[in-house]
């Protein structure tokens, strides 16, 4: 059954998310504004207010014989009351204790106010707002202060505090009255609005995620052309969504290429297990063959007829067991074998010691076998790989060459590289033949005879020992005019 994904999930969740994580900020926002407001207008309103009680001072003696002028002090809350009734005054004695005012007994609570903020605010070095105590209440509030001065003695202060009862009274009033409810009402309005609007620019934002997630959902991984249309052009404005596509489609396009590559590795495997079986069974039948007719005929045969038999019987096994020691050879390598012999070597050596060793073969047929050395070459190299790449190359050369022909192995310097070629007049390969002659099992089409001597796995292996080498094996061919197999290996200087 086909998965089925809840593609609104992601919209909805992220939209909370945006949403809630606005109306947080919203609030921590208003919350600090409201806080550095506060702290503004209490700077602002104590910076224009803090020459206050230096008027009061100087322009009355609310102090007269240590005692509190009554009669001033109230002419002094009258005035006040007409002109600003939010600040109170208070006179104080030289310990902070208060000595007089002009309210109410009754909503004074302290009876003394403490020193430190008042010499702070007449030291003159002090930051704004600067708080104070308010003997009406144990809040902190804004205020201006003066001393009162009787001759070289400071006998007292005049303490204001510019925001009284009477203004805090007005606030608590208009916040319980007015601002909570209107703050309550713009609060939901903005959760709505943000809640509205972070959903639309969600789903515009996650709506090219959603088109590509439909699109791998859809995707048959099995069909190579489902996979391919993944890696289509993307219009998407989104560069981590375009990213995203073009990465998968990087994988797409990879597992087509694997896939095709699988496909095509499991038909020549298909082909190397029949091949492999028939040419198995053939010499297998031949040795099986001869050896049950000396079993049967044991006694009817001649000594010479009986050797025949036994030669045919054993050049059957001969080719039986090249072409198992051929498949181990090729398993081997495929398995990564480690080049641990690595050494300096002269390509040349080799090459002319392969050369002395098929010679014999060569002239059963009457071939010209050459060897040509431009100058010593040396190489690093695996010496016993080396001898069998020279060994398949030059041994096909001389299988596939007609008698009377020519076979020539070259090895010369070219561009810091040593180039290796192996050429022959024989039966040439056909460029269809020459696509995958170098897979396993893959033999020319022409000339049959010679081909029952070969195993078809020499190029392979060939192929492969190069691969380990970091080399190439290159083909130039054309039938009935010969082939040339050459490869390069980067030269080194000999110690």
């Amino acid at each position: 059954m086909p998965k089925t994904v809840r593609t609104g999930g992601l919209v909805a969740r992220l939209s909370i998310t945006t949403a809630v994580l606005l109306v947080i900020s919203f609030v921590l926002t208003l919350t600090a504004g409201v806080y550095f407001f506060d702290r503004y207008m209490l700077e602002t309103s104590q910076r224009l207010s803090r020459d206050i009680a230096p008027h009061i001072v100087a322009d009355l003696q609310l102090l007269r014989d240590g005692a509190v002028n009554k009669g001033q002090l109230k002419e002094l809350a009258h005035d006040a009351m007409i002109i600003n009734p939010n600040i109170e005054v208070y006179v104080l004695d030289a310990s902070g204790d208060v000595l007089g005012h002009a309210l109410p007994e009754a909503s004074v609570e302290e009876a003394s106010v403490a020193l430190a903020p008042v010499r702070e605010f007449l030291s003159g070095s002090h930051a704004y707002p600067l708080l104070g105590d308010d003997p009406r209440s144990a809040a902190q509030k804004i205020f201006s202060v003066a001393p009162i001065v009787n001759g070289d003695d400071m006998v007292g202060y005049v303490y204001v505090v510019l925001r009284g009862q009477l203004f805090g009274g007005m606030a608590d009033r208009l916040r319980s009255s007015y601002v909570w409810p209107v703050a309550a009402i713009a609060l939901l309005a903005l959760v709505v609005t943000v809640a509205f609007l972070s959903f639309l620019f969600t789903r515009y934002t996650v709506a090219p995620l959603q088109r590509l997630t439909r699109t791998v959902e859809q995707t048959d991984i099995t069909n190579a052309q489902d996979l391919r249309l993944l890696s289509a052009d993307s219009t998407e404005t989104l560069s981590e969504v375009h990213t995203l596509r073009s990465t998968l489609g990087s994988m797409a396009e990879r597992l087509v290429a694997q896939y095709t590559e699988l496909d095509r590795a499991d038909q020549l495997r298909r082909e190397l297990v029949s091949n492999v079986s028939h040419d198995l069974r053939t010499p297998l039948t031949t040795v099986q063959g001869y050896l049950e007719t000396l079993l049967l005929r044991s006694d009817t045969l001649t000594a010479e007829e009986r050797n025949d038999y036994l030669k045919r019987a054993f050049k059957g096994s001969e080719r039986l067991g090249d072409l198992v020691a051929s498949l181990f050879e090729l398993a081997k390598l495929d398995a990564g074998l480690d080049l641990t012999k690595m050494e300096e070597c002269s390509v040349a050596e080799v090459a002319q010691d392969v050369v002395h060793e098929l010679q014999l073969e060569a002239d059963k047929k009457s071939l010209q076998l050459h060897l040509e050395v431009a100058a010593p070459c040396y190489v690093m190299a695996d010496i016993g790989l080396l001898q069998r790449v020279f060994e398949n190359l030059v041994g096909n050369a001389i299988r596939y060459t007609p008698d009377g022909g020519e076979v020539t192995v070259c090895v010369e310097h070219n561009n810091g590289l040593v180039n290796v070629s192996v050429r022959d007049t024989g039966v040439g390969i056909s460029e269809a033949d020459s696509v995958d002659i170098f897979d396993r099992y893959r033999t020319v089409t022409e000339e049959a005879a010679p081909i029952a001597e070969a195993t078809g796995l020499g190029l392979a292996i060939v192929k492969r020992i190069l691969e380990l080498h970091d080399s190439v094996i290159h083909l130039t061919s054309s039938p009935r005019k010969g082939c040339v197999f050459w490869f390069d290996l980067p030269e080194v200087h000999a110690a």
